[in-house]
């Protein structure tokens, strides 16, 4: 799959996405961290995404672990 940059405006606040998906917003804030620093995302202000690595997260949504998701997509890419 291509790994074309795109945008999400993502007009909430971390404090938002964590009420809406039932979680804590450390979780939350933990999460993007995480996605930012391997790459897979990054952050664009407070109010916009960008998904970097379309293949990681395509992994990561079919239940594959993170590492196991983000060395595949790594080796995919390669």
């Amino acid at each position: 799959m291509e790994n074309r940059r795109r945008v999400i405006d993502l007009p909430m606040t971390r404090l938002d996405v964590a009420d809406f998906l039932g979680m804590t917003i450390e979780t939350v804030s933990r999460t993007i961290t995480k996605r930012t620093g391997s790459g897979v995302i990054a952050t664009l202000g407070r109010h916009a995404i960008a998904l970097l690595r379309m293949d990681a997260l395509l992994a990561l949504a079919n239940g594959e672990g993170d590492d196991g998701a983000l060395r595949r997509a790594r080796n995919a890419g390669a």
